[in-house]
């Protein structure tokens, strides 16, 4: 298991552990039932683009700065598929469950670019 996938696990199950509490203190009323799941989903898509990522970046011999914009990218379109489809089926408190999902989303996006740029700079050393 690489770092990448160590760090992406540990957040994800730090963001679970968040949810647990912040039900605990603010209720149910400021969090959707979904959340647990919208971090999985989260979860399991950072791992596959992780892991392609490193298949790109091995057989295609490409640039690294390359492969980790094109992972932001993809991370970007995966979401925004998911919650129009999860919004069109129809899905209790879906205004909740949009601005719980767009949170979430964020806060990947905030770790990944930290992610990034730490691999950026190791690279221009």
């Amino acid at each position: 298991m690489t770092r990448g996938l160590i760090r992406i696990s540990v957040f994800s199950i730090f963001l679970l552990g968040v949810d647990q509490l912040l039900r605990l203190w603010v209720g149910p009323g400021i969090l959707h039932g979904y959340l647990h799941w919208i971090i999985v989903f989260f979860w399991v898509v950072s791992l596959g683009i992780h892991v392609l990522s490193e298949v790109a970046q091995r057989t295609l011999d490409m640039d690294k700065t390359l492969v980790l914009l094109g992972a932001v990218t993809a991370r970007l379109l995966i979401a925004i598929f998911a919650m129009v489809t999860v919004a069109l089926i129809g899905i209790a408190d879906r205004s909740l469950f949009i601005i719980n999902f767009a949170v979430l989303y964020l806060c990947y996006l905030v770790f990944e670019i930290s992610s990034v740029l730490s691999n950026l700079r190791s690279n221009l050393k």
